[in-house]
């Protein structure tokens, strides 16, 4: 048996203690980040995240990103947002950065002052709550009456009448839109004349500024006190339609949302056709009675003229030098 030279058996020892080492050596494990540029993902974000087994996991952060289109805040749920091409986005309030973005195809119409409305495919708008095509095409209206994209007087869509303004109604036979003192119900003619109704934007917006046009809803504040009040409270025109009558009320839910149409050229007033309800019906009476109210039917509509008046509290645009005297007692 041939005899290692000492100094030949610790070269093997060392050698043999050296691959065992290395068969038994420890690699580090690869980082999440490089594990993600490995598979192709974003390198950014990750942490290492111990599950409830005990087992390392990789696990992205949420990443703030760029807004390639334009950041906006959702006029309503005031949820931030991100509108990129080819979303379309309307401001309602720029200063604020209050909007709507609507999809491709789409864009935001309705009432910009109450941020009442939706979005609603090219060459419709929103009008109570539906997407409408034109007077023709609408899911409610009949057709029977004039599209509001061609109204009369040469007036374009704008209806003559301004917001935070007030108006007596009249038919066209001059008798006036007005009330009872034994009812709240509104009738042509009655005991209450000369009413001044306030062109308001919503309910909780009367201020004046701006043309009301054919596509702009707008709210009638009624400036005569409730019919058994005496105190110098306000109330609206109702919201009734197909039947119930157009009322007095101080309920601002109750209060009804209208639209106009230019109807006639008249002296001294604008002549407007109004509608109201889900499916824009025309104003008209509600019965055959010698007195009937008043309530808004799909087919018909009576022309009403709106003549401007100094408001209940002698507002601008009248001369400040009327009398300003408040009078509690009506009647």
């Amino acid at each position: 048996m041939t005899r290692l030279s000492p100094t030949l058996a610790v070269l093997l020892v060392s050698l043999s203690a050296a691959v065992a080492q290395r068969q038994h050596a420890i690699v580090p494990p690869m980082s999440c980040v490089d594990k993600a540029r490995q598979d192709g993902l974003p390198t950014d974000g990750w942490k290492v995240v111990v599950g409830v087994d005990g087992i390392k996991t990789c696990r992205r952060e949420t990443v703030n990103e760029f807004c390639l289109g334009e950041e906006y805040f959702d006029a309503i749920t005031k949820r931030s947002g991100c509108c990129a091409s080819p979303q379309v986005l309307t401001w309602i309030n720029k200063a604020s950065l209050l909007g709507f973005c609507c999809q491709e195809g789409h864009h935001w119409s309705g009432n910009m002052a109450t941020a009442v409305g939706g979005c609603c495919p090219h060459g419709t708008d929103m009008v109570n709550g539906r997407c409408t095509r034109g007077c023709d095409e609408s899911a409610c209206a009949t057709g029977s009456y004039a599209c509001p994209d061609t109204p009369a007087c040469n007036r374009g869509n704008d209806l003559g009448i301004k917001y935070g303004h007030c108006y007596v109604l009249s038919f066209s036979d001059s008798v006036h839109f007005g009330g009872q003192r034994e009812t709240i119900d509104y009738f042509k003619s009655g005991y209450l004349t000369d009413v001044p109704f306030k062109i308001c934007r919503a309910t909780s917006n009367c201020s004046p500024g701006g043309h009301v046009t054919t596509r702009d809803g707008f709210y009638l504040q009624d400036q005569y006190t409730p019919r058994d009040d005496r105190l110098p409270s306000k109330g609206w025109v109702s919201n009734a339609y197909e039947g119930p009558h157009l009322s007095f009320t101080d309920a601002t839910v109750m209060a009804g949302l209208f639209y106009g149409i230019p109807s006639t050229c008249s002296q001294g007033g604008y002549a407007l056709k109004l509608r109201s309800g889900p499916c824009l019906g025309g104003s008209a009476p509600s019965c055959t009675m010698e007195q009937p109210g008043f309530t808004f039917w799909e087919r018909v509509s009576q022309t009403l003229v709106f003549s401007e008046v100094a408001c209940d509290d002698f507002a601008a645009p009248f001369s400040p030098t009327l009398d300003r005297r408040v009078y509690m007692y009506r009647y």
